[in-house]
This record gives structure tokens, sequence and C-alpha cells, in this order.
């Protein structure tokens, strides 16, 4: 144990942390044949080096400082770091976490950060969905289109949820059930539904609510777009855009409106 390269360091991503020790002395001692979950943060940070056994013993890992790599072993299978996953399906400038990262770090953000749940998805080589969160910085930009997570296929089949940037709230929605109800019954008779009055009344509050709770019947997605900030009408397709994914190319464009394409 005392030749273990960190006794005085810790740092819960990537490491060094716990679960970078619990791999070392199962690399220490192979005949402990352990086996630590793809989940445990840490245990993929390689004690200077960027290849070495498994923690089972069973196999091989690569690993470039526990950001990204991979693990062939007997009792591992092939583990792909799900850090590299996540990161795959952010857009530039955006930053993500696990739902395993946030637990270790919620009683413990930074300043000026605020978390937002961008609920489950699917990433490359994961059987299960991945609970993931956007960290939003002040003074960084914040709004992305949908994470770029895995198309559902046969063998792959989709979320329950319909695709969505809508956040979860912190807060509960108490006493509006009525005017609720009332929205939802408009809107599904309408293309365009308009909710106005005076400020602070909770309007925002209210659509959210609406467009999640008609999220099973748009199911090809429901999208909040913030466009308070706009001074140019002529930008508000680019703003919705942005938020759905879409781009300007040589084939298509945005005018007076309306998407075009050859």
């Amino acid at each position: 144990m005392a030749s273990y390269p960190y006794p005085t360091s810790y740092r819960t991503w990537p490491g060094p942390n716990s679960n970078t020790f619990t791999a070392w002395v199962g690399r220490a001692v192979p005949e402990l044949r352990l086996k630590l979950p793809s989940t445990a943060i840490g245990k993929d940070f390689l004690p200077g080096a960027i290849a070495d056994t498994t923690p089972s013993g069973t196999g091989v890992q690569l690993s470039l400082f526990g950001l990204t790599g991979l693990a062939v072993g007997w009792d591992e299978g092939i583990e792909v770091n799900r850090a590299a996953r996540i990161a795959a399906a952010a857009h530039g400038g955006q930053v993500l976490m696990s739902g395993c990262t946030w637990a270790l770090l919620k009683d413990d953000r930074p300043t000026g950060a605020e978390l937002r749940d961008l609920g489950e998805h699917r990433l490359k080589d994961f059987p299960g969905p991945e609970h993931i969160y956007q960290v939003a910085i002040d003074g960084l930009p914040a709004d992305f289109p949908a994470l770029r997570a895995l198309a559902a296929t046969p063998s792959n089949p989709p979320l329950a949820a319909t695709p969505t940037n809508l956040t979860n709230q912190l807060t509960r929605f108490i006493g509006r059930e009525r005017e609720l109800e009332e929205t939802k019954a408009r809107l599904l008779k309408a293309r365009l539904l308009t909710i106005s009055g005076a400020g602070g009344l909770g309007k925002t509050r209210l659509s959210i609510e609406l467009a999640a709770s008609v999220s099973d019947v748009f199911n090809a997605g429901v999208w909040f777009i913030e466009l308070a900030g706009l001074s140019d009408r002529s930008l508000v397709p680019h703003a919705v855009a942005t938020v759905v994914g879409l781009r300007e190319s040589a084939t298509t464009m945005w005018k007076n409106g309306r998407f075009l394409a050859p």
C-alpha cells in the first residue's frame, strides 16, 4: 500500500480518488479478481501510464488520464469509458456530466454554475439509458440543440420520453391545475397558442408544464426556445433552428421564416 502513487491526492473526476485506489489494489493483487462497475468514476485513472491490466487482472486497459479509454477483460468484457461517450453526445462548448458525477458533486457545486437535468439518453456501447446533466456556467452559452444520443433501432428501443430540452423543475407545480387543463385543451385544438399576461404571473412556468404534459402527443419533440433576449424578429428562425438542431448549409437556408431546401 505504501507504493500507491497518490497517497495525498484526491480529485472526484477523473481521479485519482477512492476508486482509483481500489483499482490499483486489484492490479497489485490480481488474485482478488476485483471487478469494479463501469460507473465507478476514477477507476480508469492509471497512475503514470496509458496502459495496464484491468482491475480484475484478467485483461488489458487503455486510458488517457481517465478521460477516455477502453478495457477488454475476461471479467470486464468490453468496456468503453463512460465519460468519452457522454462527451461525444455534447455540442461544442457544452459541459455535460453523468448522473453518478452529479450525485458526487451535488453538495459541493461550484459558484456561478447551474445544473440542468437533461433526462435519460442512450449512449453508444451502453445497454441502458444514462441520466445526463448540463453544467450552465455564468457568461457562457447555455442553450444547445438536443444531445447527440443514439437513434432508436430494433436492438436499441427508444426511451419512453419524447426528445426535448425541457429541464426538470426544482419546485412542484401547485394550485394551477385548472389553468393547465384549459391551456392543454386549447393547444390540442390549435396550431398556435399564445399565453399573455402581466410579468411575474408565471406564464413561462405554465408553458413548460403544458409542454411536458403533451409530450406523449407530440412525440417528434417538445422544445423550449428562449426569445426574450432577441431584439430583431429576423433572428427568430435562427433561434428556433439552433435549439432543434437545424443548420444552414450551401443547400438549405432560412428565408422569411421558412426553412428552404432544393
